[in-house]
């Protein structure tokens, strides 16, 4: 690789890295192209773009982001970086999927949304649900006494329209009310 491929590398790592919501590091050894191959196009459908870098030139991109000196330790071995501009989970679930099929895969560690995470906590994180079934989980919690209380209301309002009704046809079967009568 001369300079100009070299620097090519570095700013393609440079523009995943600032653009990405999630970066997950995975370590590929053993793992066939084929595999590698099948692996980038589940990513690709997401959003998720997949390359193998140089660790040293990879080092050398992060050098200036938060947390460089955490992440730049599990730059060890080959290494593969997935970047996720969307939603940092996405390749740390595919991934930890793909480790069921691709057994020699590992999860080095990865950064979503600033916050570094290592492998075993990346377990954990995988099987979390998503941001949307979160939010659609809390809407439903919140939905569900107001839904209640509106039942409540109209069972009550129910309940003195049918009083209402028995009153009238009490009314009804006894006949009109006899006048008053009026004394001077």
């Amino acid at each position: 690789m001369n300079r100009t491929e070299k620097a090519a590398a570095v700013e393609r790592v440079k523009a995943g890295w600032e653009g990405a919501k999630g970066v997950v590091l995975v370590d590929f050894r053993g793992v066939t192209v084929a595999q590698i191959t099948g692996l980038r196009k589940k990513l690709r459908k997401q959003g998720v773009s997949f390359n193998v870098v140089q660790n040293t030139l990879a080092k050398r991109a992060i050098k200036d982001f938060p947390g460089a000196e955490a992440i730049s330790k599990l730059f060890v071995g080959p290494t593969a970086v997935a970047f996720s501009p969307n939603d940092g989970l996405i390749p740390v679930r595919i991934l930890h999927e793909a480790r069921k099929e691709i057994e020699k895969l590992k999860l080095k560690g990865a950064v979503v949304d600033g916050q570094l995470y290592e492998s075993k906590e990346l377990e954990v994180i995988a099987t979390l649900p998503s941001r949307e079934e979160l939010i659609s989980r809390l809407a439903g919690g919140l939905a569900s006494p107001i839904s209640g209380f509106a039942g409540s209301l109209a069972g009550l309002l129910s309940k003195f329209a049918r009083t209402i009704d028995a009153v009238r046809e009490l009314k009804e079967k006894q006949g009109p009310a006899p006048a008053a009568e009026i004394q001077p």
